[in-house]
C-alpha cells in the first residue's frame, strides 16, 4: 500500500474531507495517517540535508560559551584570592603605621609617669 505522490494530494497535505468512493472509512483513516507520516518523513529528510549542507552550528557555540564562562570562574577565584591577599597586605601596613605612631606616644608617657 503506497500513499499518492505530492502532487495528488489536496492543498493541506492529506485527503480532502469527503471519502473517496469505493473506500471504507478505514481505509480513508489508513490513507490519511500514512500521508501523515509521508509528510513527516519528508521533513525529517530535509532537516538531514539541511544539517548536512550546514553542519551543526550550535555545538561549537555552545562550546565557545562553555570555554568563557571556564574562564570567568577562574578569573573570579583569582580575583578573590588577589583581594584576601591585598586585605592582609592592608592590615600589615595598619598595624605598622599604628606601631610606629603609638612607640614616641608610649615614650612620652612613660617619662610623665616616672617623674
Amino acid at each position: 500500500m503506497t500513499s499518492q505522490p505530492a502532487a495528488e494530494r489536496a492543498s493541506g497535505g492529506g485527503y480532502p474531507a469527503p471519502v473517496p468512493s469505493g473506500q471504507t472509512s478505514d481505509t480513508f483513516h489508513l490513507y490519511r495517517e500514512i500521508d501523515r507520516l509521508d509528510r513527516a518523513h519528508e521533513a525529517t529528510e530535509r532537516r538531514l540535508d539541511n544539517l548536512d549542507t550546514h553542519g551543526s552550528r550550535g555545538v561549537d557555540g555552545l562550546k565557545q560559551q562553555v570555554e568563557q564562562i571556564r574562564k570567568d570562574f577562574l578569573d573570579h577565584e583569582d580575583m578573590h584570592t588577589r583581594a584576601a591577599q591585598e586585605a592582609a597586605t592592608a592590615r600589615r601596613w595598619q598595624i605598622g603605621i599604628m606601631v610606629t605612631l603609638i612607640m614616641p606616644l608610649y615614650a612620652l608617657l612613660l617619662s610623665l609617669v616616672v617623674r
